[in-house]
């Protein structure tokens, strides 16, 4: 399995607060069997430098990697951003900030604010760029705003709290069947919950669902 959101390298962002964290958020993920995880701490244009931030997303990943690598975890770790769209976005390279070495920019949408004409018109900004957008939890925003999102051509990320409840799983396998969700992720932020374990649970039940997910994130991480 792939975890496409995870909050899980050290002294990054409020996801994890030291190593011991992170080796408990991946121990989680390991007994799920998840092979990959695609590391996004949260990017804010409004407070964040963008070489400062990757200095510290560097130090955070090396960190982890070292640590894995003498405890003999074979996990792979692989470096973006949660990019949250926010006025003056644009002032950044923001391929440096894309999953791995693909084109690919997991962009979080504002979550207490109405989305307004620039927000979309922002996103047709990003793919002018030759970035491919994947819009993250898809499943956490309005039916209202996400109307509008759905004309566009780009891909959605769902986190895995969508098959918590009836309703909301409800939700997240309507997004599926009609193309608008194509990966999922844990989101995992410390370690005293455990996304993994609801992962694990699904997959199963689910299987075709969680298949393509997972064939969906290694074409991206392949291209």
């Amino acid at each position: 399995m792939v975890d496409l959101h995870a909050h899980i390298l050290p002294n990054v962002d409020h996801g994890s607060n030291g190593i011991n964290t992170s080796l408990q958020q991946i121990r989680m993920a390991e007994k799920a069997g998840v092979k990959k995880i695609v590391a996004t701490p949260h990017f804010y244009n409004n407070k964040d430098n963008l070489s400062e931030f990757l200095d510290r997303r560097d130090a955070g990943y090396n960190a982890l990697k070292n640590t894995l690598t003498a405890k003999n975890i074979n996990i792979e770790i692989i470096k973006a951003a949660e990019v949250n769209l926010q006025v003056d976005l644009f002032k950044n390279d923001l391929r440096k900030l894309c999953i791995g070495d693909t084109n690919y920019l997991l962009l979080e949408m504002p979550m207490n604010v109405n989305w307004t004409f620039w927000h979309y018109d922002a996103i047709d900004e990003i793919i002018a760029l030759g970035i491919n957008p994947i819009i993250a939890h898809i499943n956490r925003y309005s039916s209202y705003f996400l109307q509008r999102l759905f004309k566009k051509d780009i891909l959605y990320q769902i986190n895995i709290e969508a098959f918590l409840t009836f309703s909301s799983r409800r939700k997240a396998l309507s997004l599926y069947k009609n193309g608008y969700a194509h990966f999922i992720g844990s989101d995992i932020h410390g370690k005293d919950n455990n996304p993994y374990e609801i992962m694990a649970k699904y997959k199963t039940k689910y299987s075709k669902v969680f298949n393509d997910f997972e064939l969906n994130s290694y074409s991206i991480l392949n291209s």
